[in-house]
């Protein structure tokens, strides 16, 4: 990892990369993606969310009705009466907090006890005061329940639905369903709450505001002895479906067993099309890639679905999880012409996975650069029903991606890195930058400064005095003794440019040992718990990045120059001079990050005794 003295590095200082060759990371506003292939989360479904459903739903009611008990006191006595102490009750809605599911207005059975005698003493003034007093009455019973297991919650589950049976004014009918919707919750029948407070969404005149609606349906969530109650309709199925795919991913297998079962779900038109999305998505989750093309066959008469991001993401999943990366390809680079951000994203970065398998590096670096960051910073103060476009993984797959700077750096060789310039002209100036400091390392400061003064980059001109030193360490007309005095010169120029000429400042921030694929080779990640790389894979890795670490290392390259020096100069001054200086670099190496520990403390030490030496 290099020192953290440069401005651009200090953007992360207080990140904590956690990286084995995979996945995201947070630190502070800034996070990074590597090898997001290598995690098992990349290749799940992108989560789906209640607010989805309102989606085509008519626009929200404006026009909304006083609660049953809230209404304002003035009127006949009798109303007036039990208005005004069932609102006594509620001295301020706005801090009513949930406790266990229940909420925590309980109150004393004391309490219960007047207020129910009041209701059931009033006599109704008319028959809106009527349908009200009888709303009450099951309210004032569901409030006397203390917990989820009370016996009495079946009574009150059975006095909401005597209520629905009579005609009640629209606004009390759509509150008695919500709140018989709260009371199946209660008696863990998700199912048919779920399907109560899809219907009021779709309701022009519901009497419940949406978000209510919304954040009931966020914590509902399928189990097996329910799931048979949401094979209704397609769009409770699809309900339960998004729920598995989200948040309870055990419940998928056997959702998908049942789901498979209700042939008639899937009729032609919209609900069929996101039902077999549905379907795909729950495989998917289930680890069944070959259902999951089953699946996908459904859609065969239907180009339009065929043509969607998320059908071609799922079948692109699919085909790489059944190991065919070339039929995984055209599906995922579908998805990069068709996708929002979000899908873009995860289709680049899942082609970097292809490419991997494929042998293919320049694609790899191809589809690496294809991931966007839409500038949105990350935050788990996410919303408890976002819209699907403010997705939890805007967080994941964008920010600093480490995959461009490994394979920059890394992984391509001068010649891939050539090749890819021809391929794509019109490259990010990244990538020649990266170039130009590969000629760094090679000493070919001409060819580095030539591109950094295309790019308007400042290194041009630490180039040229780079080139001008190293041609003195070889002209002809200079002695031997001139030779070993300018070569030890270029050792102090490199010495004195730590992170200046052969490290690429634009690619890494501070975290680059933290992002080395070999770090911990036998690490075990989400990938079907194997270890990613094979120990021969392992072995290549470790070498070009032992490769890297001498050859952008100032102090590692002017060690060993001022050693050339010594061995050649002898104990003259100039030799003990380079000593001096030798001793210097290897004692500002940090050799946590470097390595080579042993090396550089068998140099200085052998350095120093030949000083003390007469």
């Amino acid at each position: 990892m290099r020192g953290l003295t440069r401005p651009g590095r200090r953007l992360i200082l207080c990140s904590l990369i956690v990286i084995g060759a995979v996945a995201i990371v947070e630190a502070c506003s800034t996070y990074a993606t590597f090898r997001a292939y290598l995690t098992g989360s990349i290749w799940r479904p992108t989560l789906r969310y209640v607010s989805e459903f309102t989606t085509g739903a008519p626009a929200e009611n404006p026009m909304y009705v006083p609660y049953a008990g809230m209404w304002p006191t003035a009127g006949p006595a009798d109303i007036t009466r039990v208005r005004t102490a069932y609102r006594a009750l509620f001295p301020d809605s706005s801090s009513v907090a949930l406790n266990n599911g229940m909420a925590s207005l309980n109150w004393p059975d004391s309490t219960i006890g007047a207020l129910r005698n009041l209701v059931n003493s009033a006599t109704a003034a008319n028959d809106t005061e009527r349908h009200e007093l009888d709303l009450l009455k099951c309210k004032i019973d569901l409030r006397g329940v203390k917990s989820k297991t009370d016996p009495s919650l079946s009574q009150v589950e059975s006095c909401f639905e005597n209520y629905l049976r009579s005609s009640r004014p629209p606004a009390l009918a759509s509150e008695a369903r919500g709140w018989l919707a709260r009371t199946d919750y209660l008696l863990d029948k998700g199912a048919r709450a779920s399907k109560y407070y899809l219907d009021e969404l779709k309701s022009s005149v519901s009497n419940i505001h949406r978000e209510r609606l919304l954040q009931s349906l966020a914590l509902i969530q399928p189990y097996s002895a329910d799931l048979e109650g949401y094979f209704d309709t397609a769009e409770h199925a699809l309900f339960a479906v998004n729920k598995a795919t989200t948040s309870v991913p055990w419940i998928a297998p056997e959702l998908v067993t049942k789901l498979e079962q209700h042939a008639d779900l899937f009729k032609a038109g919209a609900e069929s099309d996101a039902l077999i999305l549905a379907l795909m998505r729950t495989s998917i989750q289930a680890g069944a890639p070959a259902a999951t093309l089953r699946y996908a066959d459904r859609a065969l008469a239907n180009p339009a679905l065929r043509e969607s991001a998320e059908y071609n993401w799922l079948a692109g999943v699919a085909r790489y999880q059944e190991k065919d990366y070339a039929g995984a390809e055209s599906l995922l680079k579908a998805v990069l012409l068709s996708g929002n951000d979000i899908e873009r994203n995860f289709a680049a970065a899942a082609l970097e996975g292809v490419y991997a398998k494929l042998d293919r590096p320049l694609d790899q670096l191809w589809a690496a650069l294809q991931v966007s960051d839409p500038g949105y910073p990350y935050t788990q103060a996410m919303p408890l029903y976002p819209d699907a476009s403010h997705d939890l993984y805007k967080a994941y797959l964008v920010g600093w991606n480490i995959d461009i700077s490994y394979l920059l750096d890394v992984q391509l060789t001068d010649a891939q890195l050539d090749e890819y310039l021809q391929r794509y002209p019109d490259a990010p100036g990244s990538v020649r930058y990266a170039r130009a400091v590969h000629h760094a390392r090679r000493e070919q400061y001409d060819e580095a400064a030539r591109i950094f003064d295309g790019l308007a980059a400042s290194r041009a001109g630490i180039m040229r005095q780079a080139e001008r030193m190293l041609a003195q360490t070889k002209s002809a007309d200079r002695s031997p003794q001139q030779k070993l005095e300018t070569l030890y010169d270029y050792g102090y120029f490199l010495a004195s440019n730590q992170d200046g000429i052969f490290f690429n400042d634009t690619l890494w921030h501070g975290f680059q040992t933290s992002g080395f694929l070999s770090r911990n080779p036998d690490e075990k990640y989400e990938t079907g718990g194997a270890a990613p790389f094979t120990a021969e894979e392992a072995k290549h890795l470790q070498e070009l990045e032992r490769t890297l670490r001498d050859d952008q290392e100032e102090y590692w390259r002017a060690y060993k120059i001022f050693d050339q020096v010594v061995q050649q100069a002898g104990r003259s001054e100039l030799g003990r001079r380079a000593a001096t200086q030798a001793i210097t670099c290897l004692r500002k190496i940090r050799t946590d990050r470097f390595g080579r520990a042993q090396e550089i403390r068998a140099a200085d030490v052998r350095l120093t005794n030949w000083l003390a030496a007469r």
